[in-house]
């Protein structure tokens, strides 16, 4: 089995790139709260979604990072800054997602998302700027094979080599992702409930922050 290599997903992997969100996404538990993917129209939206999301990443600041195994995209992420982006490219981004997410709406769960939208925003404490971890995923058939280190070492090395970001953020409602978040550096700064669902807000600062402090 070859060595994994870790580049930026270019356009010919936009596909490839969606599915893998969506097939290790369709079993996260924030994921499956939300949608039923026993229906396989709410899957073949919910990747086509992915796919449209991830051919605007570039516009919107963020970057979408493709594990790649002898060829193969075998895990993703996707990760931006929290630095704001001028308010007309803001509003012109807003719009162009409403279109690409307008299908999802038919097939989220109306009254579970309503219950998890204030579990969801960063925490107010965490100031100054910083990457935040949209989504890390790795295909169910290269799981357990060390691709989410590969795929968090490349991202805290981008964290770590940008001198004005402070760390890295994200959040997880698997508390077995907590977990293992926290064996790799992150700490949980915020919990939040909707019903039985526990949402783990979590950041890992820069060493070079640590340092300093």
């Amino acid at each position: 089995m070859g060595a994994v290599e870790i580049r930026d997903c270019d356009s010919e992997n936009v596909e490839k790139c969606a599915e893998v969100v969506a097939e290790s996404f369709k079993n996260e538990v924030m994921t499956e709260y939300l949608f039923d993917f026993s229906k396989d129209s709410t899957y073949q939206a919910y990747r086509r979604n992915i796919a449209n999301e991830a051919r605007g990443v570039a516009e919107s600041g963020c970057r979408v990072l493709a594990a790649l195994r002898d060829g193969e995209v075998s895990g993703v992420a996707l990760i931006k800054s929290n630095r704001k982006l001028p308010l007309g490219k803001r509003i012109t981004l807003l719009m162009k997602r409403l279109r690409c997410i307008a299908p999802m709406v038919l097939k989220i769960r109306i009254g579970r998302a309503l219950s998890v939208r204030n579990t969801i925003p960063a925490p107010k404490s965490l100031k100054g700027n910083y990457i935040i971890l949209l989504a890390l995923a790795v295909h169910p058939k290269y799981q357990n094979q060390g691709i989410g280190k590969k795929l968090l070492s490349q991202i805290h090395s981008i964290s770590e080599n940008d001198p004005d970001s402070s760390g890295v953020y994200l959040f997880t409602a698997d508390k077995k992702n907590q977990i293992l978040y926290e064996k790799v550096g992150y700490k949980t700064i915020d919990e939040r409930h909707a019903g039985d669902l526990t949402v783990y807000h979590m950041f890992r600062e820069n060493r070079n922050a640590q340092k300093a402090c």
